[in-house]
């Protein structure tokens, strides 16, 4: 599962080979911590692993509509 940085250095190697996949600066994929990749960003890691990397949406959580 996709959702932990750890687990995207393991298959890309490097936070810097993440950040090139990605085309974002490295600095960026280093913010992320120790923790849980950002949602938008999982998806595109799953969608650039062609699902190698697999992105669990139910591991996030959903936002509260906000009534007008």
């Amino acid at each position: 599962m996709i959702v932990l940085r750890q687990t995207a250095v393991e298959y890309f190697g490097t936070q810097a080979a993440i950040a090139k996949a990605l085309d974002i600066d490295p600095v960026a994929v280093s913010l992320w911590g120790e923790g849980v990749i950002p949602k938008g960003r999982a998806t595109e890691l799953h969608l650039l692993t062609v699902g190698q990397l697999a992105y669990d949406p139910s591991f996030y959580p959903k936002k509260k509509a906000v009534r007008q």
